[in-house]
């Protein structure tokens, strides 16, 4: 049994997270993301909606488990910053058929699972990095979250 751990900053014991716990709240916090980006695309307005369609927010999820699992090794980061873009690929194209009664793209699903399996983990390093160092390598992170969110509204705006 692996007991190695996601601790805090400071390493004391009460902070210690074991990693299947952090894995399982990257992959549900990536479902819930998912759904929620699924009833965003539903719900919003047109010239909105399209914020619901965005792998920005699942690219969010990933850097954000990088982030919560900092105190573990890169690794592990990466592992977090995996699941969560996959458990939000899950959220969004398992629930929509449920709530919308629309057929679902398989092709679509197949490229946000192998998008997610790029990105995720890099995005989950970024997340480790931004949160576990300090000067340029922390800024160089925080501009890689900056540069997909840029990068999703510029390919809205020309698309």
């Amino acid at each position: 049994m692996d007991t190695e751990t996601a601790s805090g900053q400071d390493g004391s014991p009460e902070q210690a997270v074991p990693l299947w716990a952090l894995f399982v709240l990257s992959a549900t916090g990536g479902l819930i993301v998912g759904i929620a980006a699924m009833v965003a695309r539903g719900l919003l307005p047109g010239s909105v909606a399209w914020i619901g369609d965005s792998g920005a927010a699942w690219a969010v999820a990933a850097f954000v488990a990088g982030a919560a699992a900092a105190g573990a090794r890169p690794w592990a980061c990466a592992v977090a910053g995996l699941l969560a873009p996959w458990g939000a690929v899950l959220g969004y194209h398992g629930f929509t058929p449920l709530l919308w009664l629309d057929g679902q793209d398989l092709r679509a699903l197949l490229v946000w699972t192998v998008c997610a399996a790029v990105a995720g983990p890099l995005l989950g390093l970024a997340g480790h990095v931004w949160r576990a160092r300090r000067g340029r390598w922390r800024t160089g992170a925080a501009a890689l979250l900056g540069a997909v969110l840029a990068a999703g509204g510029a390919f809205e705006l020309i698309g």
